[in-house]
């Protein structure tokens, strides 16, 4: 599965998310990986290794270049990390620089699944099925005319198997298509502030990512305010459906023509599809990359810690909060000495742990889940009554917090249930 990401927010959050989400999160990705500056219309992309590239020096002063800041004072950016999909049969036609974003003429396409032309006489020798289909629509919208939705739908009609795409018409600069099929994955998320302003939009292919490694605390961190995720949290693009999103407004449009799905295709050029998805744990190799960085593995990072660290009571927001605090860095671009220290540290907490504690804390932690709200809020709301981080609270404190959490849930709870008594005698 390749990865397909778009953030439009403050530069420096889209900067250090960039390598979060893009290239760190999905960096078992081993086929390349590439973005598009709205800001600068630049395309760059490499057929080199996600796992090593983007811890370069030449990474770093390509996104400070492509991040600017607008008018409006945002940035956006959309890239793609690329896991090849190959074929056998009579060809195997995957191209010398496979890497997305692709571009025709005025139109950038990034792409996650795989597409079969419906006519062999439609194969394009030597190219992948991404640029076919970019081909198609770049014929089927022309020299002069402005992209629509039902440009894709017509370009899609001669193609079959799992799509969701990413297009920027570059005769409008502003509008990003966003296009679903009906299997491959896509969902957005929007973090606001106190005041309701949007801090990040965001799009991206795995759901998981907004949670574990977009989570508010992580905003909060960079941009010192209070960030929440957008009622609904994260949404998924409706199936075989075209958007359009206005980089300039924020807006999200829903367009009316729908773009179906095709599952079969009679084509004697391919047998069957391969998928290779490469997996890497633990350290790049020092001699792989600058100095002592590193290739982090969310997931796989993450898990360690969490095993660590009190049997996981710890969430994601307390884990990257705690690391930022004690390390004094951002956990997004880490070096080895500093995660080793860390490591030191969470084994040190996890012996100053007593069972007592632990039992408090997963029970104040299922009853929060229970009633969809964030772990990490409890430090907010009794501030008086539990330090962060909570193992060094006693199992008295943690006791009271259990309580008044269970108090102030059961009069929420309450006050939803008149209110919607009083909708209904109104």
């Amino acid at each position: 599965m390749c990865q397909l990401t778009f953030l439009r927010g403050d530069p420096d959050v889209v900067r250090a998310l960039l390598f979060n989400v893009s290239v760190i999160n999905a960096s078992g990705n081993t086929d390349g990986f590439g973005y598009y500056s709205f800001n600068t219309k630049k395309v760059f992309k490499t057929k080199e290794s996600g796992k090593t590239f983007p811890y370069t020096n030449k990474f770093t002063e390509l996104i400070n270049r492509d991040i600017p800041a607008n008018k409006n004072g945002k940035a956006s950016i959309l890239s793609h990390v690329r896991a090849t999909s190959f074929w056998q049969g009579k060809d195997q036609t995957v191209c010398a620089a496979p890497s997305h974003p692709f571009q025709i003429k005025d139109l950038i396409l990034a792409h996650n699944g795989t597409l079969y032309p419906k006519d062999d006489k439609d194969e394009l020798k030597n190219r992948i099925d991404s640029y076919w289909f970019l081909k198609k629509l770049s014929d089927v919208v022309g020299k002069d005319t402005l992209l629509t939705d039902k440009h894709i739908k017509l370009a899609m009609d001669d193609f079959a198997g799992k799509f969701a795409l990413l297009i920027v018409d570059l005769k409008q600069p502003n509008n990003l298509w966003i296009v679903r099929g009906r299997t491959a994955d896509l969902h957005y998320s929007r973090f606001v502030n106190d005041d309701g302003e949007e801090v990040l939009f965001m799009i991206n292919t795995d759901s998981s990512t907004f949670s574990n490694t977009i989570a508010p605390d992580f905003l909060r961190i960079i941009i010192g305010k209070n960030i929440s995720r957008e009622k609904g949290v994260v949404k998924e693009f409706q199936k075989e459906s075209i958007y359009r999103y206005n980089i300039q407004s924020g807006k999200l449009y829903k367009m009316k023509t729908e773009i179906k799905e095709e599952t079969h295709v009679v084509n004697s050029t391919y047998t069957r599809t391969v998928s290779r998805h490469n997996s890497y744990v633990g350290w790049v190799p020092e001699n792989d990359v600058d100095g002592n960085e590193i290739y982090l593995n969310w997931t796989n990072l993450f898990g360690t810690v969490l095993r660590k660290c009190s049997d996981g009571l710890l969430t994601y927001s307390e884990i990257c909060i705690l690391y930022t605090l004690y390390i004094g860095k951002s956990i997004f671009t880490p070096v080895k000495i500093d995660m080793e220290n860390f490591d030191k540290l969470l084994v040190h907490l996890n012996r100053e742990i007593h069972k007592g504690r632990k039992k408090v804390w997963l029970e104040i932690t299922d009853i929060l889940l229970a009633n969809n709200l964030d772990v990490i809020d409890i430090y907010k709301l009794y501030p008086k009554s539990l330090d962060f981080p909570w193992m060094l609270n006693s199992k008295k404190d943690l006791t009271h917090v259990k309580r008044r959490v269970i108090k102030d849930i059961a009069e929420l709870t309450e006050n939803k249930a008149s209110e919607k008594e009083i909708e209904a005698i109104q």
